[in-house]
């Protein structure tokens, strides 16, 4: 029911699919079943075979779950949908997370696990480094989507389950590319990046509730802490033998916008025009702290990288506003280990490098 399955269902309905729409929360779209979209991508009405608040609903209409499942929620989500589709899972499944988290994809199989979903019987499951769409909810029943992204990184717990994955889902989005491993799409995450130091050196306004654009009212020099903290990113990428893109490269990738700098790029970027933020507990800060910035400075940690940006960044964050820290080196299973297991962890890398995008800069 938020804004990224809005757009992902409105897209797919103008496709023709069949979609299935479930919440945990109640949609105002429940009753009309149809979505009102506006913006560039697309613009009208769009049918929506079901929209239930119960997930048995829909296996009990179709027999059993579809065999394709997106799942778009924040990282405070994951666990509680893992959860609701661990009854009805199956091998043939394939689930796709749009989430800006990082490891998103391997807390939702360690709960299915918990939930007695077995190996063999376990759906692939793969991670994606960004939703599909630049999108934003404009009321309950509206969504806007301002641009289509040009690239998302995908992959799953295997070689064989990203296969799956994309064969499934590619044919329909069109803008998926399968990455080495699980561990480059969660680093390859850029949420936290982007959202992080702008919140920070916003609080003072967003406390007042002042509402500003946010991504076209930040000068140079703020901008510029975005581009320390990817700096660190690509640090944290080398210590385990990846080669990561920089911000700047991704963003160009996914808005085709020339900038040399990450400030150019966000001056650049159509889609964030109309972009406007008012608080302070939004979830640029709620969801990008607690499941992407600490999982990120847990990978630092293992792998002995400095990230003094970073850790301001979460040190900062974490007195203006109460935040979990629920997705720790614990809770991640991961404090024992060191830099070559926690490759081996989320998948070994192949040796050739990805083909996706333009090689990273120097």
């Amino acid at each position: 029911g938020g804004h990224v399955g809005y757009a992902v269902t409105a897209y797919l309905s103008s496709l023709g699919q069949s979609v299935h729409l479930f919440s945990r929360r109640p949609l105002l779209i429940a009753r009309a079943k149809t979505i009102k979209v506006v913006g560039s991508v697309l613009c009208g009405y769009y049918s929506v075979s079901s929209c239930v608040s119960q997930l048995h609903a829909i296996a009990s209409l179709l027999g059993s779950l579809p065999e394709r499942i997106i799942v778009c929620c924040r990282g405070n989500d994951v666990i509680d949908y893992a959860r609701l589709i661990a009854r009805y899972a199956y091998p043939e499944m394939k689930i796709l997370l749009f989430s800006g988290s990082r490891c998103d994809d391997w807390v939702f199989r360690q709960e299915l696990f918990k939930q007695g979903v077995l190996e063999f019987n376990m759906p692939a499951i793969a991670s994606a480094t960004t939703s599909p769409f630049c999108c934003c909810l404009k009321t309950q029943d509206i969504v806007e989507i301002k641009a289509k992204k040009g690239s998302v990184l995908i992959h799953a717990q295997s070689l064989e389950a990203t296969q799956q994955v994309f064969n499934c889902f590619q044919p329909l989005f069109g803008n998926l590319q399968t990455a080495s491993c699980s561990l480059e799409v969660a680093l390859e995450k850029r949420n936290d990046i982007t959202h992080i130091p702008l919140m920070l050196t916003s609080a003072r306004s967003l406390e007042h509730g002042h509402a500003h654009l946010f991504y076209h009212e930040v000068g140079s020099r703020i901008a510029s802490l975005i581009e320390a903290m990817d700096s660190e990113r690509l640090k944290i990428g080398q210590a385990y033998g990846l080669q990561l893109r920089d911000w700047s490269t991704w963003h160009q990738a996914e808005y085709q916008t020339e900038g040399s700098t990450v400030y150019e790029n966000l001056q650049q970027t159509s889609a964030y025009q109309n972009s406007f933020v008012d608080l302070l507990d939004d979830r640029y800060l709620i969801e990008d702290v607690p499941h992407g910035a600490i999982p990120l400075q847990v990978l630092a940690k293992i792998a002995g990288v400095h990230t003094p940006v970073l850790d301001g960044c979460i040190a900062l964050a974490s007195q203006l506003i109460d935040l979990p820290t629920t997705w720790n080196a614990e809770s991640l299973g991961v404090t024992a280990l060191q830099t070559n297991e926690i490759t081996a962890y989320f998948g070994q890398p192949k040796t050739h490098k990805p083909p996706y995008l333009l090689p990273p800069s120097p």
